[in-house]
């Protein structure tokens, strides 16, 4: 069997299954009340108002080509895309996202088979959940330099999207935020990152570098293994490319530590396994990765 060489890169807060919650950032997420609904602009869209008077997008009369998103509405700022506003739209293959817009909600453009481009401005603060989930020709967006927050499964299946540049302003990075982006090949990651969720870059079959960034404020189990010049990363309950894990035991713990053992099926590798101890201890109210050993 050839040997096997183990790399710790960057450890914060590990417990088995578990990710980092309770970061905080300088976004503002209230929600305010509605005060008018459904209501039309001149180029079609639809939108609610806000008691603290800014207008959301809600949908579209009619689709085409490329859509972009006003400024403002009815003498409304719009700050936001609301959540499902474009989804399953098949038509729109270009989106300017207007210039005061901070939040795009949660499955706003999914499923948006014929997108292709998404330009952004700075003021875009937070990528919603499933924003952009399995937009599969998605392969460019642009200007998305002032985002905090990308959330759980927001690129998730955005299987041609070959790059997206973090931004330094990026604080957390949710679960499988770009799982399945097949084609993204190099992911940088900022140095003031808060939050990783589990399985942010899973199954992403083409990625060759992960560039670690802050290593000691990554706030999720980030080992990395280095096997015969190939790069596998442990990701609860996973190892990436492929995932498979076959089996994780508790094999010793208290209130204070824990010793547990992840078994990992190679498959790239033919008729390999992989077995790592890890060792963690729960000090200053979280838990911290001690040590990993292979078996």
């Amino acid at each position: 069997m050839r040997s096997k060489r183990f790399v710790l890169i960057a450890l914060t807060c590990i417990v088995a299954l578990v990710s980092i919650t309770g970061c905080s950032s300088s976004f503002d997420d209230t929600q305010y009340a509605v005060t008018s609904e459904n209501n039309l602009s001149p180029d079609g869209f639809i939108y609610s108002v806000y008691e603290n008077n800014t207008a959301v997008i809600t949908g579209i009369n009619t689709a085409d080509t490329e859509m972009t998103i006003p400024d403002t509405v009815g003498n409304y700022k719009v700050v936001e895309i609301g959540a499902d506003a474009f989804s399953g739209n098949e038509i729109t293959k270009l989106v300017t996202i207007g210039s005061n817009v901070e939040k795009i909600g949660a499955n706003a453009f999914s499923d948006c088979a014929a997108l292709v481009r998404v330009d952004m401005t700075e003021n875009v603060k937070k990528i919603g959940s499933g924003a952009f989930y399995n937009c599969e020709n998605l392969c460019e967006v642009k200007g998305a330099t002032g985002v905090i927050v990308i959330d759980e499964v927001a690129f998730y299946c955005c299987s041609a999207l070959a790059r997206f540049d973090l931004p330094d302003t990026l604080k957390t990075i949710g679960n499988e935020a770009f799982g399945a982006c097949e084609s993204l090949v190099e992911v940088k990651i900022p140095e003031k990152i808060e939050s990783i969720g589990i399985g942010a870059f899973s199954y992403c079959s083409s990625l060759t570098r992960l560039d670690l960034g802050g290593l000691a404020e990554i706030g999720k189990n980030m080992t990395v293994i280095e096997y015969d010049s190939s790069l596998y990363i442990p990701d609860v309950g996973g190892v990436y490319p492929t995932r498979e894990a076959v089996a994780v035991t508790i094999l010793k713990e208290s209130d204070t530590n824990i010793l547990f053992s992840v078994e990992y099926n190679l498959l790239p590798i033919e008729g390999e396994t992989l077995n790592v101890n890890y060792s963690a201890v729960y000090k200053n109210d979280k838990w911290v990765l001690d040590s990993v050993n292979n078996v």
